[in-house]
């Protein structure tokens, strides 16, 4: 005897749907990262005579500013890294 269950309600297109949205979300926050850690690594180690503040900035906190700034990478990274594991999910299923 073979027994099949029905979809209830669509469940398996709304799940994909959901994925399809956590996955544009990974993006744009993992592209987010890396913009601001390169925005803030440029304003401050290319300001030259341009910008007081991020001149004393920069000769002052470098460390803290390249800390920060590794961190927002890896930041990304782990964002990437989730949405290149949900994107098999998503296409096997479709």
């Amino acid at each position: 005897m073979l027994c099949f269950m029905s979809e209830p309600d669509g469940g398996v297109k709304a799940y994909l749907e959901y994925l399809d949205k956590e996955m544009t979300i990974m993006g744009i926050l993992s592209t987010f990262c890396v913009v601001a850690a390169s925005l803030v690594i440029d304003r401050t180690a290319g300001a030259e005579k341009t910008s007081y503040l991020a001149t004393m900035i920069w000769a002052h906190q470098m460390g803290y500013v390249l800390f920060g700034s590794s961190l927002l990478l890896a930041a990304g990274l782990f964002f990437y890294l989730q949405r290149s594991r949900l994107a098999p999910i998503t296409v096997r299923s479709a």
